[in-house]
């Protein structure tokens, strides 16, 4: 799966999730999100907590839910219609 013109997608209420964290946390997360997303599955079993893997499971269920219609303007500029 590899998605370089595509939008990584946060819900409001995801974004309010991450508020709640420690800006390490928050890394430990993110970083394991844009693993998920490029396609290479992170090992949840070396996430630091039971908060951190709570998270990552929250937010990869929303990035997945996304449709994959949210590529950027570059890709969309030079359609053949």
């Amino acid at each position: 799966m590899s998605r370089q013109n595509e939008a990584l997608t946060l819900l409001p209420e995801n974004v309010r999730l991450l508020q709640v964290l420690t800006e390490a946390e928050i890394g430990e997360v993110m970083k394991a999100i844009f693993f998920h997303w490029s396609g290479v599955e992170p090992d949840e079993a070396e996430l630091s907590s039971d908060k951190i893997r709570l998270t990552y499971e929250i937010i990869k269920n929303q990035v997945d839910a996304v449709p994959d219609r949210t590529r950027s303007w570059k890709s969309k500029r030079y359609e053949t219609r």
